[in-house]
């Protein structure tokens, strides 16, 4: 006999998914795909997560909840207006609904697995038929259950090929118009022309050791499709968004960054952050600099982004301080599932992703200092996970300039280009030439 116990729940997971749909309806397309009613536990919770489902597209809060609970004769069974306001302060962070939601969804296919294993266990040992009809049978139960928890992922030949040809033509059609057929351009030409722009679903790492200048040629990146018309997230774990903005302020003024920060600004200086504060207010450029990221926390952020104003592409400054979703593994294998959760975050989304990491110092300790591949740091998945990796170098000389690498890419030519550096200004090019 099974042992008798309570069945896999996790009652306060379902009060946050729940008190997260309330007090941001914005998390509810984020959450409805990934739960059914009966993927929770409690009957309340059951109720209350079908009744707010109900009210899409109206607004879901504690007073129209109330009212559609009682309209169904549920509000008693889902434990009246006391315990829905305990949903509501259930609720540490709407941000981090999908993440409430994968532990409920967790626990209802534990709960799933273990009924179909107790009626495996109950017809072996009271056999309604012969051995092997019973094996066919579980094994049909476990084949269902795994359908009914996945979604179909295949595609033919015939799909794939179609959907080629229909790229091939849109890109023609885009190139007659006068329009760019590639991927989205970054405005650092060389780059652009090695890569052919940054296509949707990929994963690009731009890898360098500290202070050479990652955060800032990312910045300069995602300020020029910015500029551009393209909304751009960065998701920024190690300086805030006014750090950001400073950076941002003194490429458009030309004003140096250390006069910004320390307010030491003429007449001329002033004008100038002014006039730059004005062009930059429509750029649909949005910062995140939570200081402790999941992946779960930038997944969630991305998609509120695309749902509010669309979104071309993500920055994230930098990969290994993302949080490890399995803090009980070694680091290689925690950073080797960041960056395959990024490249799973750039397909389901459609748009880049650009992720920046940290290398190790085995490159300065090489004549030149030129870094390899092999020096990306905790991890050799990184390498394997990016569609394109490019190395940063800084030359050793008051030359100012940034040297570039494209050691990696799948689909095109590897090659190397240099860039001068304004670091007071935060300025990639000559003068004029990039942000």
């Amino acid at each position: 006999m099974i042992e008798s116990r309570t069945p896999p729940h996790d009652a306060d997971a379902e009060r946050a998914v729940l008190g997260a749909m309330l007090r941001d309806n914005a998390c509810i397309p984020d959450v409805s795909p990934l739960l059914r009613a009966d993927d929770f536990y409690t009957d309340a919770h059951r109720k209350v997560y079908a009744a707010v489902l109900g009210l899409v597209p109206a607004p879901a809060d504690l007073v129209t909840l109330y009212d559609a609970l009682r309209s169904r004769g549920w509000l008693e069974d889902a434990g009246g207006a006391a315990y829905l306001a305990e949903v509501w302060d259930g609720c540490p962070s709407s941000a981090n609904a999908a993440y409430y939601a994968g532990i409920v969804r967790e626990h209802s296919v534990l709960r799933s697995l273990a009924r179909v294993a107790a009626e495996v266990l109950r017809d072996a040992h009271a056999p309604p038929g012969p051995a092997l009809e019973l094996v066919a049978a579980a094994e049909r139960s476990f084949a269902a259950l795994s359908e009914r928890r996945s979604s179909d992922t295949t595609t033919t030949l015939a799909e794939a090929v179609d959907a080629v040809l229909a790229r091939v033509e849109a890109a023609e059609a885009a190139r007659q118009a006068g329009a760019d057929p590639g991927g989205l351009m970054t405005g650092l030409a060389p780059l652009d022309a090695l890569l052919g722009g940054l296509r949707p679903g990929t994963l690009t790492v731009v890898a360098a050791r500290p202070s050479v200048g990652k955060s800032a040629v990312a910045t300069c990146l995602a300020a020029n499709m910015a500029r551009d018309g393209r909304p751009v997230l960065v998701a920024s774990l190690e300086m805030s968004a006014e750090e950001l903005a400073v950076r941002v302020l003194s490429a458009e003024s030309g004003v140096e960054g250390r006069f910004v920060h320390a307010a030491e600004l003429d007449a001329v200086g002033a004008r100038r952050l002014l006039a730059a504060r004005d062009a930059l207010r429509p750029w649909p450029l949005v910062f995140d600099d939570a200081a402790r990221q999941s992946l779960a926390h930038l997944g969630a952020a991305c998609r509120r982004v695309k749902r509010r104003s669309g979104l071309a592409c993500v920055f994230v400054d930098y990969l290994q301080l993302v949080e490890p979703e399995d803090k009980r593994a070694n680091r290689n294998a925690q950073v080797g599932g960041i960056s395959r959760g990024l490249k799973a975050l750039a397909r389901e989304l459609g748009v880049p992703v650009v992720a920046l990491a940290q290398l190790n110092r085995e490159a300065e300790s090489r004549p030149g200092g030129k870094p390899r591949l092999s020096d990306l740091r905790d991890s050799g998945e990184i390498e394997q996970d990016g569609d394109a990796v490019v190395l940063l170098h800084r030359r050793p000389d008051a030359s100012g300039m940034l040297d570039f690498e494209v050691a990696k890419q799948r689909n095109g030519p590897l090659g190397e280009f240099s860039v001068r550096f304004d670091r007071p200004r935060m300025r990639l090019g000559d003068e004029g030439s990039v942000f």
